[in-house]
């Protein structure tokens, strides 16, 4: 990459909106995991859940290697994406189906022991400009979150929020990145104020975009 050609200033800043806020949250189950020849097959993506906040911490491998006296290597890499997702409510079936439980015949969640089935998850960030921040989080495992009820004060409504957490990391599928060299990927972005994007809330989520299909635009 030819960093010379890359400019950044106020005009460019100014012309870019605002975080407001998050839109839904979307599921697409993995239906055949990857390996490093075969890339992974998902089923169509469902709405999980309207989202209250949703938070994405990268995980990292660190490794360093001295040697005469001197540090020669000092790497970090990323590992995976851990999401956590706080939302009003979720439908029982669709949680179920996240979190590898069954239903019962009365619509009662069977929790158990069993181990969550691998999915990507769809997050879309909002700007005040009408431009969006859409991700897709591949191969996560989703776990149980905390939920807290309290009481509520007379003439008073408090809401609950439950949260859900999801930990993803990269696909074993090689796909190239920009400049050719093998990519293992944990997520993709697309940014709909990116010149040429031709990415829409309703196109992204249509189906998941596919590490060995498209490279980011």
């Amino acid at each position: 990459m030819d960093y010379d050609t890359i400019t950044s200033t106020l005009a460019d800043l100014n012309a870019l909106g605002l975080y407001t806020g998050v839109g839904d949250v979307y599921i697409a189950m993995m239906t055949k995991e990857d390996t490093r020849a075969e890339k992974p097959t998902y089923s169509t993506p469902v709405i999980a859940c309207e989202a209250v906040s949703v938070g994405q911490t990268p995980t990292y491998a660190e490794g360093s290697q001295s040697a005469s006296d001197r540090t020669i290597r000092k790497i970090k890499v990323l590992k995976g994406m851990d999401v956590k997702v706080e939302y009003p409510r979720m439908k029982a079936d669709v949680r179920s189906m996240i979190l590898g439980r069954k239903l019962d015949d009365n619509g009662g969640e069977l929790v158990g022991d069993s181990m969550a089935p691998l999915c990507a998850v769809g997050t879309c960030a909002t700007r005040d400009d009408g431009t969006r921040v859409m991700r897709w989080i591949f191969k996560c495992r989703a776990s149980e979150g905390e939920i807290t009820d309290n009481t509520a004060e007379e003439g008073s409504i408090n809401y609950t929020i439950p949260t859900i957490s999801l930990a993803g990391v990269p696909l074993s599928y090689e796909t190239p990145g920009v400049n050719g060299e093998a990519v293992h990927l944990v997520q993709y972005v697309a940014d709909t104020a990116h010149a040429g994007c031709k990415w829409t809330e309703e196109t992204f989520f249509a189906a998941v975009v596919g590490p060995w299909s498209e490279v980011i635009v």
